[in-house]
């Protein structure tokens, strides 16, 4: 099995979806990074995202400016009610991103 399938196993494993991993090999992604925090850049992201309507949200890193702010963003991310997978970048720890993650559903 190649690496690729194993990912979506975890992902799929972890957010418990309802769909069968099948239905995953085939969907919509937004991906977007570095947006350090800026009020005005996250409110395009979510325009852009409401607009598309992917079904993963992706985030590889720097989300915030050193953590400030992590979870109110996160929780911006949250009300779309979309799975977002959110990797640190190097303005955030593995951590502090992991642990407030883990305050919501959706992240």
């Amino acid at each position: 099995m190649n690496i690729l399938v194993h990912i979506w196993k975890d992902i799929w494993q972890k957010h418990k979806f309802k769909k069968p991993l099948s239905y995953f090999i085939f969907m919509k992604i937004f991906a977007f990074t570095d947006v350090h925090g800026s009020e005005h850049l996250i409110q395009e992201v979510i325009k852009t995202i409401k607009s598309k309507k992917p079904e993963l949200i992706i985030c590889p890193g720097d989300l915030t400016i050193f953590g400030h702010d992590l979870e109110k963003i996160l929780s911006k991310f949250d009300k779309l009610k979309i799975s977002c997978l959110v990797v640190h970048g190097n303005h955030e720890s593995d951590d502090e991103l992991k642990d407030a993650c883990k305050k919501f559903k959706n992240i």
